[in-house]
């Protein structure tokens, strides 16, 4: 699988973040939510490799996927972060914010992590 950051765009993390702490601004202005849970540079990297344990830990496993699609869907019902509310982002975001002890991945998501990964 190939995932990757646009290095081209963002020439640099705090690049990147920046960028992604402005979209989340201008998403909730419109919408009073935001898109990104994670913003941060160094948390994307993370996103990206997310979307690899994701696809092979996850998804074709049907008791684990469904068990996931669950959490994450309550996840996504708490939060005011819309991209969680598809499975696939859900799941990498909160791989980054677990590898980064973000303390806002909640712990019902943590531990299905610890379990499954």
């Amino acid at each position: 699988q190939v995932v990757g950051i646009n290095v081209q765009g963002y020439k640099t993390l705090d690049k990147l973040t920046e960028h992604k702490e402005k979209d989340n601004e201008s998403y909730f202005e419109k919408t009073g939510n935001y898109w990104y849970f994670n913003t941060d540079g160094e948390a994307t990297a993370h996103h990206e490799m997310g979307h690899c344990f994701y696809n092979e830990r996850i998804l074709g496993h049907d008791a684990i996927s469904n068990e996931w699609e669950d959490l994450a869907t309550q996840w996504a019902n708490e939060s005011n972060y819309d991209m969680i509310k598809n499975s696939s982002e859900a799941f990498a975001e909160a791989w980054a914010g677990y590898q980064l002890n973000d303390e806002r991945v909640p712990d019902y998501i943590s531990n299905f992590i610890r379990r499954n990964t």
